[in-house]
């Protein structure tokens, strides 16, 4: 096995650990928390992570097999505004329900996702520029957009939870305004 092939390996390795972890943790955050806001929003990204651990576990299983990157359409399994985050939203808003806020513990377990998916991002980011084959480029740069598009998510629910007034302010002008 070359070189090359061992050190791809140990990444997809370290990657599908990273997001295992990351899943567990979603679950656990959304399981213990009060707000259905943070509910949702943590059950979300578990459920991406579990999506990003399967298609980690079948890169690493064709590499392994073949010595090769596997050629593939990734999938982004993302929730992000335009999804169904921003439906949770209007769905409190058209319900009348403004939210009496979020725990400390909400707080934490926002900054530390936020934190997690920062040092995935870069994790990632530095797979795609060492990447020498295109394949291998496209399937990190995959991981690094869907990491950008957590932290996306992370930020726009804790906005919505420290300023859940001017929050819905400003969906209603988007609902009037068409958008």
């Amino acid at each position: 096995m070359s070189s090359q092939l061992e050190q791809s390996i140990t990444a997809l390795e370290f990657a599908l650990k990273t997001e295992q972890d990351g899943e567990a943790y979603y679950r656990q955050v959304a399981q213990r928390s009060q707000n259905p806001i943070v509910r949702a929003t943590f059950v979300s990204l578990a459920r991406d992570e579990l999506y990003h651990a399967q298609t980690i576990e079948r890169f690493a299983a064709d590499l392994k097999a073949s010595g090769q990157w596997a050629e593939s359409e990734l999938k982004a399994r993302v929730s992000d505004q335009s999804g169904e985050v921003l439906t949770m939203f209007r769905e409190a808003l058209d319900g009348g329900e403004v939210q009496k806020g979020h725990s400390s513990d909400d707080s934490e377990a926002y900054a530390k996702a936020a934190e997690f998916e920062r040092k995935g991002g870069a994790f990632f980011r530095q797979q795609a520029e060492a990447a020498q084959a295109e394949s291998a480029r496209a399937f990190w740069q995959f991981l690094v957009e869907e990491e950008d598009r957590h932290l996306t998510l992370i930020q726009t629910t804790l906005n919505y939870l420290d300023r859940t007034e001017d929050f819905h302010l400003i969906m209603e002008r988007a609902i009037l305004d068409g958008g």
